[in-house]
Formats: C-alpha cells, sequence, structure tokens
C-alpha cells in the first residue's frame, strides 16, 4: 500500500509532458528558438506538482496522526522530513523516465515498462532475500530500492523495523539515496532536454 500514492501520482502526470507539447507543438518548435527553456520551466512545473501532491498526502497523515493522538518529536519530524524529500525526488525520476519513453513509444506502453520493471525489481529483491542473503546488501543499488525507507539503515526507524521485523540493508543511508536520485536525475533531465532540443512538430 505503501507504493499506493507513488504509482498514482505516476498514473495522473506520466503524460503531462507529453499532452503539453502535442497541443503547443506548433508555438514551441516554429515561434521560439529556446527550446531548452521550455523544456526546464516544464520540467520545473512537474516538480511544483510532485511537491504539492506530497505535500497533501503527508499532512493529511500527519492530521489524522494528531486526531487519533499520536505524539510528534523533533525526530519524527525530521524522519517525515527525509520520507518527504525521498518521495518527491523518486516520483521526479519516474516521471522523467515515463516521459523520456514517451518520445519513443505510446504512453500506455511506457506505463507498461515501467511497471513492469518495477514488478521485476521488488521480485528480485524478494529471491535475493530468501535464497541469497548474503548478496542483500547490493539490492540497495536498484532504482525501485530508493523508494523504500524501511530498507534504509535510519537510526530514527531502527525500532519500528525492529517492531515490523524488516530487515535494513546496512550502510544503506540516505545519503546514498539522495546522491542516487541525484546522478539518475541529473542524467535523464539532460536526456530530456536534449531530446526535446532535436525534436520536430509530430
Amino acid at each position: 500500500m505503501w507504493m499506493y500514492p507513488l504509482f498514482l501520482l505516476v498514473f495522473y502526470l506520466g503524460d503531462d509532458i507529453q499532452n503539453f507539447y502535442r497541443t503547443n507543438a506548433k508555438y514551441i518548435f516554429t515561434r521560439t528558438q529556446n527550446r531548452i527553456k521550455w523544456s526546464i520551466i516544464h520540467l520545473i512545473r512537474l516538480v511544483i506538482n510532485i511537491i504539492l501532491f506530497y505535500i497533501f498526502q503527508n499532512l493529511g497523515t500527519f492530521i489524522i496522526g494528531l486526531i487519533k493522538g499520536a505524539e510528534v518529536s523533533l525526530l519524527d519530524i525530521q524522519i517525515v522530513f527525509i520520507i518527504f524529500i525521498t518521495q518527491a525526488a523518486a516520483g521526479f525520476f519516474l516521471l522523467l523516465i515515463i516521459n523520456l519513453l514517451t518520445f519513443f513509444i505510446k504512453i500506455t506502453y511506457s506505463y507498461i515498462i515501467l511497471f513492469s520493471v518495477s514488478f521485476f525489481s521488488f521480485t528480485l529483491t524478494g529471491i535475493i532475500y530468501e535464497y541469497a542473503s548474503d548478496l542483500f546488501h547490493f539490492v540497495k543499488w536498484l532504482p525501485t530500492s530508493q523508494f523504500i525507507i524501511g530498507w534504509h539503515d535510519l537510526n530514527g526507524i531502527k525500532d519500528f523495523q525492529l517492531k515490523m521485523s524488516i530487515s535494513y540493508i546496512q550502510g544503506f543511508s540516505s545519503a546514498f539515496t539522495f546522491m542516487y536520485l541525484f546522478i539518475g536525475i541529473s542524467v535523464l533531465s539532460v536526456i530530456f532536454i536534449s531530446r526535446t532540443n532535436r525534436m520536430d512538430i509530430y
């Protein structure tokens, strides 16, 4: 269930840029010489939409927690902030992949590929955990592993991991995830902008 919001985000915003280009192609590709500017502006819009999506989601969760009588400490706020940043970065990472794929194949196939790869990645993780536990530390290099806070080596959630019998990956820090996603997003953004700059009206 913890992946539903992420998949919901991908479903609603996955073709956002593609639809924008389809309806505004004549303005972008015939009336401006600066396609890169258009690309960057729309990527920023996408980031803002993702941030707003997760602000409302986390705010709703926070309010429900307070109504139920949950006590909030400074450490809790720090963990929530880490989760929020990870959610936003992971969402942007997946949406960039979807939007890049739509340059080459239909949007439906883009969704199928993304969800199939994600499912395969989680299945592979389960197989490694069950049958090759010595290799479990390699799981942190899978893209989908970056989205799962429970697998991270964070002091603030050790008690939760212990109570829920969740095995975390030794040395799998939030800093590793942020660097991983930063590099991935940077590479995908450069490819996206470069591809947009070479597009014609379609």
